[in-house]
């Protein structure tokens, strides 16, 4: 799972194609063998737990990227392709295909 950030002890990853189990785009935030899943739409947590304080954070940092993004442009863009990446079908070469391509 690639590491996209890591402050006050918490480490940040995002699978790109972790959609099993929430449907929707998220990150996992890891805090000493602990871990949670937030939803990259909204910050709401999904899953797992992590203490009050550090779940804070983690939505502090989500709404700091994502006004960030929306500086330069790509926040829209980057929800639009995390949308996308789960409704797709991966076929054994590893490439992500649209749900329609894959017949």
């Amino acid at each position: 799972m690639p590491t996209i950030s890591m402050f006050y002890g918490i480490v940040i990853c995002l699978y790109f194609y972790d959609d099993e189990r929430h449907k929707l785009p998220h990150i996992h935030a890891k805090y000493q063998g602990q871990e949670a899943s937030f939803s990259i739409l909204d910050g709401a947590q999904l899953s797992g737990e992590i203490p009050v304080a550090k779940t804070r954070l983690v939505q502090a940092w989500m709404k700091y990227i994502e006004s960030l993004c929306w500086l330069i442009g790509s926040w829209p863009l980057t929800v639009k392709l995390l949308l996308q990446s789960i409704r797709c079908v991966r076929r054994d070469d590893g490439i992500c295909y649209p749900c329609c391509a894959a017949k």
